[in-house]
Parts: structure tokens; sequence; C-alpha cells
């Protein structure tokens, strides 16, 4: 009878028995919340050359080409046993500083002088132990808070907790390159509560496009859950680029083109937020 409370065959059951039970319910039920997901993965913004970094397969991502500043600092979240993403940026971009980091690694797998590694993962807000840092205690630990910023991040479902409590426009970050996983449980809470999490996983995607603009996308087809009318992806990598990097050039095109209405009154054009 003792075996039957053993940790490891306990994990099995919830792994093997109870996740995809989750799943299945969830999609049986929360069909329409998959597709406002779904809805918001839409590229909007195009006219820039492409250009790939890293290894063919898994660890290739998407850059805009001539956009990325002569310096700055790259921080680079969960490289595991892959740094031909970091390799690549390096050659492209050899006056930015490139910082990794990975708690699960004791080392990267290739030496180059270039690339820094710390073996410390990210989080948000309240995070558990000191092996985890917050991106802003990161940034005012490499002092770099003044510089321009690429963020890469892959990180097996923990970025929504990252991106939660994130202040985007307090560092000038203009291009986040990033994997999404969309279904991944971590916890017991995640399991239990998946309904509340997967809209909370909506509500941080929106909060992000209201900041950056959809430059590419690829869903890795590792996995996909099929409705009728729609597939949804459970990762998917985005590269996005931050929406105010366009303003002045959007609202110079369009004072040109637009013609007051009222001469007597003030006139305000695009953006009307910032």
């Amino acid at each position: 009878m003792l075996q039957l409370f053993k940790p490891q065959l306990i994990k099995k059951i919830i792994r093997k028995k109870i996740v995809p039970l989750v799943y299945s319910l969830h999609k049986l039920f929360y069909t329409r919340h998959y597709r406002k997901m779904v809805k918001l993965f839409v590229p909007n913004l195009f006219k820039f050359d492409k250009v790939k970094y890293g290894r063919d397969g898994d660890g290739t991502y998407i850059l805009p080409d001539n956009f990325i500043a002569d310096n700055g600092v790259l921080l680079s979240f969960g490289v595991a046993d892959d740094t031909s993403f970091e390799e690549d940026f390096n050659v492209k971009h050899p006056n930015f500083l490139i910082y990794t980091f990975d708690p699960s690694i004791d080392a990267l797998p290739s030496s180059n002088e270039n690339i820094n590694f710390d073996k410390i993962g990210v989080a948000g807000e309240g995070k558990k132990n000191d092996m985890f840092l917050t991106i802003d205690q990161i940034i005012q630990n490499k002092k770099i808070q003044n510089k321009q910023i690429v963020i890469k991040m892959d990180i097996e479902g923990w970025e929504w907790g990252v991106f939660n409590s994130f202040r985007f426009d307090k560092y000038d970050i203009p291009i986040i390159v990033i994997e999404f996983h969309m279904m991944t449980i971590n916890s017991f809470n995640e399991l239990i509560f998946f309904p509340f999490h997967f809209y909370k996983r909506m509500k941080t995607l929106k909060l992000i496009l209201e900041k950056y603009y959809i430059f590419h996308e690829h869903a890795n087809n590792y996995q996909y859950s099929f409705f009728k009318g729609f597939t949804f992806p459970w990762l998917i990598e985005l590269t996005l680029i931050r929406k105010s990097n366009f303003y002045d050039l959007i609202s110079s095109d369009i004072n040109k083109m637009n013609q007051v209405n009222c001469n007597h009154k003030p006139d305000f054009q695009y953006p009307f937020i910032k």
C-alpha cells in the first residue's frame, strides 16, 4: 500500500492521467477563449527585411535587419544546450554585450569570451530564492539601464510570471524574441486553476501587444489543439518590435497627408496614447 504514496508514482499519475484530463475538459468548455487567444497572433508589422539567427529547427529566431542599434545589450534567458542564436548575434552585432542566464546548467555548451553566463533564472515579483532574479534586478546588477536592450527568452512556461508585473516603458527594449508556452503547467496551482491561468496568460499577452507589434511568428509544431475552424498552437515563437519606435515616423507621415478640419481648434493626430 505504501507504494501508492511514493512521490514519483504520484507525479507519474498526475502527468499521465490528470493533466490530459484537465486539457481535455478545458478544450471542451473554453473553445471561445482559445479562439480569442489565437486571434491575437496576427503579424502586423511589414516592410522590414528579416534575418535568421541560430541553428535550423528549434534554435532559429527571426530579427529585423538594419533595425538594431550599433551597440547595446542582449539579455538571453534559457539557453540550455544551444547558444547558436547568441553566437550569430555576436557575429552580426559585435559591439553588443551579451549576457546569458539559465539555472539548469553549470556552463555554456560552447566557449565564447564575448558571451557571459550566469547560473541564475529570471522570475517575476515574489521570487522564492536567490537563484532567480527579476529583469529589473538583473538590469540593475549589470548596470545596463541606460543602454538599448534586446531580450531573448525561452524559459518553458515561466515567462508568464516574468511579464505579469514587468513595466516595458521603464527601459529601452525595442525588440523581444520569445517563445510563449501557451499550455504548459508548471505547478499544482496551475493544474487546479488552469482556466484562471489561461485567462491570465491571454490578459498578459494583450498587455504586451499594446506596446509591441508582431514582426514575425513561428508556431512550433511540437503540439496543437484542433478545433472546428481553427488550430491552436501550444508553443509560439514571436519577434516583437516596440510600437513607440515608429511613432515619430507614422505621425510625420500622417501630418503630411491629413488636412485640418477646424482651423480654430487644436489638431491632435496619432499617437493618441504613449
